[in-house]
């Protein structure tokens, strides 16, 4: 049931974007993401719960620590998963972004000096999981 916004405790708030005239907030400490609606002062979970790792409808994070809103989407910075995870607002549904060609435990400079030689010169290098998988 959403609360107004003096009923609601935010745990770490870092990051915000602004879209579809509501405000996106990451409550980091407990792996949420939050909308809050200025015209009524409703305050909901969007997505995330306990703390963890899941695609698809009901999303886990882990500390997520920051968030952009673009074409529908947010994009957002799921700090311990070290990841970048991507939910769309028009299905609800949260995949992981993925960058092709590059090696466990980017970016290491000798690796990332290596890497950007093997690199194709042709985008696109950016991919979308399986909104199931890991």
């Amino acid at each position: 049931m959403p609360r107004s916004f003096r009923w609601v405790r935010f745990q770490h708030p870092i990051g915000m974007a602004w879209g579809n005239g509501v405000l996106y907030v990451v409550d980091t400490y407990t792996s949420r993401i939050r909308q809050i609606d200025p015209e009524t002062g409703k305050v909901q979970t969007l997505a995330g719960s306990d703390a963890g790792w899941l695609n698809g409808p009901d999303p886990l994070f882990y500390e997520p620590g920051g968030l952009s809103f673009a074409n529908n989407r947010l994009s957002i910075a799921d700090t311990n998963n070290h990841a970048i995870r991507v939910l769309d607002l028009s299905t609800r549904m949260t995949s992981t972004l993925m960058l092709r060609g590059l090696p466990a435990g980017f970016p290491r400079q000798q690796h990332m000096q290596a890497v950007v030689r093997r690199l194709p010169t042709h985008l696109p290098w950016v991919q979308r999981a399986a909104p199931q998988g890991r």
